[in-house]
């Protein structure tokens, strides 16, 4: 890739660097707040170069994307990322990076609703709060786009170890649009 800078002139320069940067930039691009976990990277322009220096084949950047790599294409003047992978491609839950993100969110989430409660006294009634506060958290991930669905949560004590609750949640994350298929029908009739 190749980075545009003045020299002390004020003569734009451009200087060859390392895909590390490019990696860089992406990573700007995934943790910014303008996008929600749920919001797919796939397509999303990335900033900061002028060009490649060379160029990677369809077939090449597919067995890419299919190994896990996140793909960055030069579609000049602008540079989009292919599609957004994990280096899980085993399936489409570990293969998406905005599903895995979720994920994420969901986890850290969850544990900051179950902190609270840590330390009470394990009364008949708890397992019924902690499941109203979970399925609170799953309704409003609902409205925020965040998941698609949920199932409710389920919480019971561990039978072998009666000081601690098993929670059990069921939900379906956003999943991202990658391609649409279309099929046409042509005939005379």
């Amino acid at each position: 890739m190749l980075f545009r800078q003045p020299d002390a002139l004020g003569r734009e320069l451009e200087f060859p660097i390392d895909g590390v940067f490019a990696a860089a930039a992406f990573a700007g691009l995934d943790t910014t707040v303008t996008y929600d976990q749920a919001e797919p990277m796939t397509r999303k322009q990335v900033f900061g170069f002028v060009r490649a220096l060379g160029a990677i084949s369809e077939p090449d950047a597919n067995l890419m994307v299919n190994k896990g790599v996140t793909v960055i294409n030069d579609q000049e003047p602008v540079f989009r990322v292919r599609q957004h992978v994990t280096t899980d491609p085993s399936n489409t839950l570990t293969k998406e990076g905005s599903v895995t993100k979720i994920t994420d969110l969901v986890q850290v989430r969850q544990r900051e609703i179950l902190n609270i409660f840590i330390g009470m006294k394990k009364l008949a009634q708890r397992a019924g709060e902690i499941e109203e506060k979970l399925n609170n958290l799953f309704h409003q991930m609902v409205s925020n786009q965040i998941i698609a669905d949920y199932k409710g949560s389920r919480v019971f004590t561990d039978p072998a170890t009666p000081t601690e609750f098993i929670v059990e949640s069921r939900y379906s994350p956003v999943l991202p649009l990658n391609y649409i298929t279309v099929r046409n029908f042509v005939s005379t009739t």
